[in-house]
């Protein structure tokens, strides 16, 4: 019986600098038992509408209040007022999600074996 060698897919690693924020859900007996082949797929957006309620959906974590209108010196106001500069990538895990909100980010395929 002859044998079949399955080419690999291409391991690709990608790098996210500049962090505002970061959002993870994760199921980690889910993601320990899939150890070897984690993430589903990713996605980044430029839509500045879609990352002001990324952040905002985080404020209720940060335990600290917030109230409108917000002073020129807070770090929500200078956050929001630069949002255009930054991209929401989203990183579907098996076993979870992680949201970051980041200012560049860089893709390389990884070395091969």
């Amino acid at each position: 019986m002859g044998s079949a060698t399955i080419p690999r897919a291409k391991e690709k690693l990608l790098s996210l600098f500049g962090f505002a924020n970061f959002r993870g859900v994760m199921d980690f007996d889910v993601m320990a038992h899939n150890s070897f082949a984690q993430t589903n797929s990713s996605n980044a957006k430029v839509d500045a509408g879609r990352m002001k309620k990324f952040v905002l959906s985080q404020t209720a974590h940060w335990h600290i209040k917030y109230m409108p209108p917000f002073a020129e010196d807070e770090p929500i106001r200078i956050k929001l007022s630069a949002i255009g500069d930054s991209s929401l990538f989203k990183i579907p895990f098996f076993g979870g999600t992680s949201g970051t909100l980041a200012k560049s980010y860089k893709l390389r395929l990884s070395a091969e074996d």
